[in-house]
């Protein structure tokens, strides 16, 4: 009679058990699709803001004479800065941008030749100077 009371007890436990992990998982997924949608109304707020600085920005450009084509360049070449300038602040990035288009090949290529040629010159200009130090220092 015991184990049968010691059984039902222990179901009535694995029963509360059971509906407690119902309840942290219900809890649970309620939080996590409450953040979701916070999250989601700081994104649309965010870009409502950047949409109005850029509205702005675009009809202080145009009261020195800058149309609307020249001030969104502007702004766009500004933006790739502002993110370029961020990204090289911080030491442990590890993002690398490439463009993409179809002439994209050929001047990545004409990049890298004319990035090691400049290279080339700088390291064999440093070497002369160098040697031109080391000279000097021997002649006196």
């Amino acid at each position: 009679m015991n184990r049968i009371n010691a059984a039902e007890r222990e179901k009535i436990a694995a029963e509360y058990e059971g509906e407690a992990e119902r309840i942290r998982i219900v809890a649970k997924a309620k939080a996590e699709a409450e953040s979701k949608r916070l999250q989601g109304q700081g994104i649309a707020d965010q870009r409502r803001e950047i949409a109005r600085g850029l509205e702005e920005s675009v009809e202080v450009l145009n009261q020195v004479g800058i149309n609307s084509q020249e001030a969104s360049a502007l702004i766009v070449i500004t933006q790739h800065y502002d993110t370029m300038q961020a990204m090289g602040e911080s030491t442990n990035s590890n993002l690398i941008l490439l463009p993409n288009a179809p002439t994209v090949a050929s001047d990545m290529l004409s990049s890298l030749i004319t990035s090691f040629a400049a290279s080339e010159q700088l390291g064999e200009a440093m070497k002369a100077k160098t040697k031109e130090k080391e000279r000097l220092r021997e002649l006196k």
